[in-house]
């Protein structure tokens, strides 16, 4: 096998695993932070591997930034734009905004008063409009998920493998971009 081809293949796996895991971090962070969603994460960690004449570039890139958010957090006092917790963001996780705006509904009046029935588009900006005015008013608390992963020893795995497969030493420089 080409020298290229074994570090294509070594990097290639690592990557594979490095996604997975990460993935599985973010997952348990959020039940951990208390997020009672019994869905997993729609977020998605994909590697990207870039070979050139001065090494070997391994990206791991996300289908949406919200990992920045639950990696970080949010401070208080700025409203998130609503859109984010829109339409789309509601049909992938299965959110009936009628149900959720007659529930709210509900324990704001009690029963004493009878809810009035929003139309689906309506019911679906007035629930992305209380997120967002809730993230706002509260925050959201970093559920950091990335060191538990990045520092399990896994990058000095890494510079092993290539180095039994190059017959050199190795530095390998890690670089976590947020969106933000």
């Amino acid at each position: 096998m080409a020298l290229n081809d074994e570090i294509k293949q070594v990097t290639d796996n690592w990557a594979v695993k490095l996604s997975t895991d990460l993935l599985d971090s973010l997952n348990k962070a959020l039940k951990e932070g208390g997020s009672t969603n019994p869905q997993t994460s729609a977020l998605q960690f994909n590697p990207v591997i870039t070979t050139t004449n001065d090494g070997v570039k391994v990206e791991i890139v996300s289908n949406y930034d919200y990992w920045y958010w639950v990696e970080y957090g949010r401070k208080k006092g700025k409203i998130p734009p609503s859109e984010a917790f829109g339409k789309k963001w509601q049909n992938k996780l299965n959110v009936n905004a009628n149900k959720v705006i007659a529930e709210i509904n509900l324990k704001r009046n009690g029963l004493s008063k009878k809810p009035r029935k929003l139309n689906y588009d309506k019911s679906v900006k007035t629930l992305a409009f209380l997120i967002a005015r809730s993230i706002g008013k509260k925050g959201y608390k970093a559920r950091p998920f990335i060191d538990r992963v990045i520092n399990d020893g896994r990058v000095n795995d890494l510079a092993e493998q290539l180095a039994n497969v190059m017959g050199k030493n190795l530095v390998i420089e890690l670089d976590i971009n947020g969106s933000n």
